[in-house]
């Protein structure tokens, strides 16, 4: 059905890991505002498995979804 939206995680993750390597270089940490992924537990998790410093959500119920996530 359409509209759909393709999620290609390779290319996040392969964004995300150059961003942290500039936010490194500059003393920055890194978050991950999660609003667009509305609430999709696995993406979250192989982000944060790729060392996010933190994660910002607006909802509390989708950071209780991600008390599993280290």
């Amino acid at each position: 059905m359409y509209p759909k939206i393709e999620i290609n995680l390779n290319n996040i993750i392969e964004n995300m890991n150059k961003i942290k390597k500039l936010c490194e270089e500059n003393n920055i940490k890194l978050s991950l505002v999660t609003k667009v992924l509305a609430n999709q537990k696995e993406i979250v998790k192989k982000l944060v498995e790729n060392e996010i410093d933190s994660i910002c959500e607006t909802r509390i119920s989708n950071l209780k979804s991600y008390k599993d996530i280290p």
